[in-house]
């Protein structure tokens, strides 16, 4: 996993195209449920099969040489802070124009995916090499348990998974990596330490429902 913006500066992540829209009056996501207790479709009270390994690494890094596709948090807010600002530059402000559009994501369970065929130049000629920024909302800063983190980062890496699969030619992936902040730990309440751990647990209970859905492809490395 990546930390935010240049590593060496932070370890919190404050506050790709599609996703689940702007936060609507009631419309926040049913409360988490893990993937390790749900049965396996059509097969009452049948437990589902352990997932392939996952590959996790931790990395000390700037963001700029992060080269596949990059998962971010968004606490509730009308700006873009620390590592979301710093890859809104790297991606030509693709993100804040979204936000100042009113599609941004916001509560637990929302996404947004930002992509593009390859590297993005930014106005001051540098370059990322992650070609897909994956958003994921936190909600308000402050309110945010773990097993909401686990639920929203959940959501954000299936909703990258269908998305590789739909765009994707008739040879499939079967595998893909990701790379991902500290999610939620610049807020209280969720450490550093809290935030690998659920994005850990995020990636495992994706890989779980991956395993049911035919032909999308699973996180292999972390």
């Amino acid at each position: 996993m990546a930390n935010p913006e240049s590593m060496d500066a932070a370890l919190s992540d404050r506050a790709a195209d599609g996703g689940t829209g702007p936060d609507m009056p009631g419309s926040r996501p049913e409360p988490p449920v893990s993937a390790d207790q749900e049965s396996v479709p059509g097969t009452p009270g049948k437990a589902a099969a352990p997932p392939v390994p996952l590959d996790v690494v931790v990395l000390n890094a700037d963001l700029k040489f992060v080269d596949c596709s990059l998962l971010v948090g968004h606490y509730r807010s009308t700006t873009l802070t620390g590592a979301e600002a710093a890859i809104d530059l790297l991606m030509d402000r693709r993100m804040s124009r979204s936000m100042s559009a009113g599609l941004y994501p916001s509560a637990p369970g929302s996404h947004q995916v930002f992509g593009s065929c390859g590297p993005l130049p930014n106005p001051r000629g540098c370059a990322t090499r992650a070609s897909v920024v994956v958003v994921a909302g936190l909600g308000d800063e402050g309110e945010l348990r773990p097993a909401d983190l686990v639920y929203t980062v959940r959501q954000a890496i299936l909703a990258f998974a269908q998305r590789l699969f739909e765009q994707e030619g008739p040879v499939k992936t079967a595998e893909f990596s990701m790379a991902a902040t500290l999610i939620g730990s610049g807020g209280s309440g969720i450490s550093a330490g809290c935030s690998a751990q659920s994005i850990v647990q995020a990636a495992h209970e994706a890989n779980l429902k991956l395993q049911h859905a035919d032909g999308w492809p699973r996180l292999g490395k972390l």
